[in-house]
């Protein structure tokens, strides 16, 4: 299975940002990052999912960098 992880601001960007997700689990395609869920917050201008593991902008920017290494090329 083909694995893809999301980026993109949430603030601007989140419906089309959701449309993308669906489209690539439609398609069969593994979306790693973001965990979709509902906007639970906003603090300076970024962002919260339900599904966020914190509320520190820059341990969720860490969590998905971490993402983004531990796939390595077996995605995009």
């Amino acid at each position: 299975m083909s694995k893809c992880i999301l980026h993109g601001s949430f603030r601007k960007h989140f419906e089309k940002i959701k449309k993308a997700h669906s489209a690539f689990t439609f398609w069969g395609i593994n979306v790693v990052a973001p965990e979709f869920s509902e906007i639970a917050g906003e603090k300076e201008g970024f962002l919260f999912l339900d599904s966020d593991e914190s509320e520190d902008p820059r341990m969720i920017e860490l969590l998905y960098l971490q993402k983004l290494k531990k796939m390595g090329n077996a995605g995009f």
